[in-house]
């Protein structure tokens, strides 16, 4: 029965663990004092066919964060966080330029991507 009830302890930091987070975090980063976001690098892949992806892949771009202290700090793309978010809605089967927006707290950049017909 103690078993069952450190077991279930256990369980329960853990779960409070995942909805305090992201509220322990978001003061830390913002505190930062940042003043803007820029793309780092543009992702391996911009540029698709037409039916050939579902989704964006993100591999090899970063997101550059600059703070009011004049530190840069480089993110992935490819690894969303807490405060850092992809969003997108890019129509694979549609030929056509796209926006791709990377949002870090209040902070927007973006960038097109492209979807082509093969010739």
């Amino acid at each position: 029965m103690k078993r069952i009830i450190i077991i279930a302890l256990i369980a329960l930091i853990i779960s409070s663990l995942v909805f305090i987070l992201p509220y322990v975090l978001v003061p830390v980063l913002s505190g930062r004092d940042i003043i803007r976001i820029e793309i780092g690098e543009f992702p391996n892949n911009i540029a698709y066919y037409v039916g050939e992806s579902d989704s964006v892949d993100l591999t090899g771009g970063t997101v550059l964060i600059h703070t009011r202290g004049g530190t840069v700090s480089e993110r992935r793309m490819d690894i969303e966080t807490v405060t850092f978010s992809v969003v997108y809605d890019v129509d694979f089967s549609v030929p056509g330029v796209y926006e791709v927006y990377i949002i870090w707290i209040d902070y927007v950049v973006r960038f097109p991507v492209q979807v082509i017909e093969r010739e």
